[in-house]
């Protein structure tokens, strides 16, 4: 499996992440994440900081629900609804809960 970490730099500011960067948990509070050009702003995301090239897998552990997703570096960070992960030609997105799992591209 690949190893990945997540990007600081790119963490909306209601994402919290472990001290390694390889675990991210959604709250209600803001955090006091430095602003970042590169950080998304209008939706809870965040990129990991290694670029995947061929052919590659990673294991992910969750509860509840959530949102796995890959995306061409260039994808939009400031916009709205079109910066979602799978709701654009530049990203796909598996959406999973404990009774449903739905895959999203360009919308």
């Amino acid at each position: 499996a690949c190893k990945l970490t997540m990007d600081p730099n790119t963490a909306h500011a209601q994402l919290i992440l472990s001290k390694e960067n390889k675990t991210t948990s959604c709250v209600k509070e803001q955090q006091p994440h430095p602003d970042h050009p590169e950080r998304f702003k209008s939706l809870e995301q965040v990129l990991c900081q290694e670029e995947l090239t061929g052919r590659c897998y990673w294991e992910a552990d969750w509860s509840g629900w959530g949102h796995v997703a890959v995306t061409y570096k260039g994808i939009n960070r400031k916009g709205g609804i079109d910066c979602r992960f799978g709701l654009n030609e530049k990203s796909w997105c598996l959406y999973f809960s404990d009774t449903i799992y739905t895959a999203w591209h360009n919308n």
